[in-house]
């Protein structure tokens, strides 16, 4: 009876071994993932099946298909899934956020699931204000969720008095109760669980945002094999938030796209809250985002204020920059946007300014802006008499009246200047090369804020869409019109 038994599992495997060489397939490899929230919707809950459902499972189910795996579920809290990635028992855990002490036994991806954007609430009237300077805050007791994080900005404060919950539920109790006046959260989850508990209207969102944190699928690394299977999970995960099925999921649980928190300058003709879809380059980044499966919102302010505020991660990008490596620590670059053409100098006529080199300028009073980037030689030139001015306008004017020799100018923008603020003097002015025979192009960027945590994730798919939009054609029809206007954009602000 063995026997038979035996032989008749040998045949078995026998025929099934027969069909997969038949039949071309080959059995998938399992991979076995732990799920470490059953209770959070929309990213992972269990439905009343007690399946594993959610974004992070759906969009991770999907892509682990799409990279030839099989799918192994495992329920169970952060700690005991921990220990069972150290054992071997798990290949992974999700949905998690990155950090020093889960980059012990885990890898990350390149590549994360989604994003949430963080919020602070608090109860109505309770003469609290909040218009996201963090320094407002100091001291008072803030609610928190134990393990979570809020972003870059927030772990960096100091002076913030967070208190840990278990979880949001308690939160909005403690928060109800006046144990805590603000408690931080992310704009979907809690939302919901406010209205689950009867307080819609009655504890409210403070805008702006303070920042992004990323869900990701992250790999034990006592798995032998650990760093080119997240390699392999990163590139298809990529490849999927650009595909349809991405957004299907998405909008099964009415979960909104990521909104970029965009800000410029008035810098015509190149860009401007006047000009028809704001000027060629913002008509270009937004295509480039929506083709990314991103929102754009716009808000215009004066240069010096952009770069500081951008720095500090109040904006997700600002529009726009010429690259430098002194700017490197605050900002990444994304790939050119547009190339606006010729930096000069502008001199009064009949003035006999003449060099063959930077040096030769030594003494001359030359007009900048204060933190622009014009060309690595000139920037370097510490020998240089720069003269910082509010804007080009001033400069211009200042050079009109001698009290500056030269001003350091794109060609395009200084005769947009003298076209629309200098007609009556523009006769008196002329540009020169900076370099005798060699143009100086300005290459402009989007300068992304590195205090964002999701900065590098932004940058690729920002890029992703800006190919898309030159390989479409699309930068040069928007170049065609001078801007593509957008009827539904309601985020518009004036300042």
């Amino acid at each position: 009876m063995r026997i038979a038994k035996n032989n008749l599992f040998f045949v078995t495997l026998f025929v099934f071994l027969l069909w997969m060489m038949i039949s071309g397939q080959e059995p998938k490899p399992v991979i076995h993932i732990g799920c470490s929230e059953v209770d959070y919707y929309p990213y992972s809950f269990k439905d009343e099946n007690s399946n594993v459902k959610g974004i992070c499972p759906d969009v991770i189910q999907l892509v682990a298909e799409q990279a030839g795996y099989k799918v192994k579920w495992t329920i169970g809290s952060l700690t005991d899934l921990l220990e069972k990635a150290r054992n071997g028992q798990i290949d992974a855990i999700m949905p998690v956020f990155k950090d020093e002490i889960k980059k012990k036994r885990l890898f990350f991806p390149e590549n994360g699931i989604v994003w949430q954007e963080n919020f602070f609430f608090t109860k109505k009237n309770n003469g609290l204000g909040f218009k996201g300077n963090l320094e407002d805050l100091k001291n008072r007791p803030i609610g928190v969720v134990e393990g979570y994080r809020y972003g870059n900005k927030i772990e960096e404060a100091k002076n913030l008095n967070k208190i840990e919950y278990p979880d949001n539920r308690k939160l909005l109790e403690d928060l109800w109760s006046g144990k805590v006046k603000f408690i931080l959260g992310d704009g979907f989850n809690v939302p919901r669980l406010i209205k689950q508990m009867g307080r819609e209207g009655k504890i409210v969102l403070c805008e702006p945002n303070e920042g992004k944190s990323i869900l990701y699928i992250a790999f034990s690394k006592y798995r032998y094999d650990y760093e080119g299977l997240a390699k392999r999970f990163s590139m298809e995960i990529e490849k999927f938030r650009r595909s349809p099925k991405y957004s299907e999921i998405l909008n099964r649980y009415r979960y909104p796209p990521l909104t970029v928190k965009l800000v410029a300058d008035n810098w015509e003709p190149f860009y401007g809250e006047k000009l028809t879809g704001y000027g060629v380059i913002l008509s270009t980044i937004r295509e480039a985002f929506k083709r990314a499966g991103y929102k754009m919102t716009v808000e215009f302010i004066p240069w010096q204020n952009l770069l500081e505020k951008v720095k500090n991660g109040n904006y997700d990008a600002g529009c726009a920059g010429s690259y430098s490596k002194a700017r490197e620590n605050d900002y990444a670059f994304s790939d050119e946007v547009y190339n606006c053409g010729a930096i000069v100098f502008l001199k009064k006529k009949g003035r006999p300014i003449q060099f063959n080199t930077l040096c030769d300028l030594k003494g001359k009073r030359i007009g900048i802006i204060r933190g622009n980037v014009y060309e690595e030689q000139f920037d370097k030139a510490s020998f240089l008499n720069k003269i910082p001015g509010k804007d080009e306008e001033t400069n211009m004017s200042n050079l009109l009246r001698g009290q500056l020799d030269l001003v350091i100018i794109n060609l395009r923008r200084a005769e947009f200047l003298l076209d629309t603020k200098f007609e009556k003097e523009k006769k008196q002015l002329e540009p020169i090369e900076i370099y005798r025979g060699k143009e100086v192009p300005e290459k402009l960027h989007l300068l992304i804020s590195k205090k964002d945590e999701a900065w590098d994730q932004i940058t690729r798919d920002f890029n992703y869409g800006l190919n898309q939009v030159k390989q479409e054609g699309m930068n040069q029809k928007i170049e065609g019109k001078k801007g593509v206007s957008d009827e539904n954009d309601k985020n518009k602000k004036q300042r």
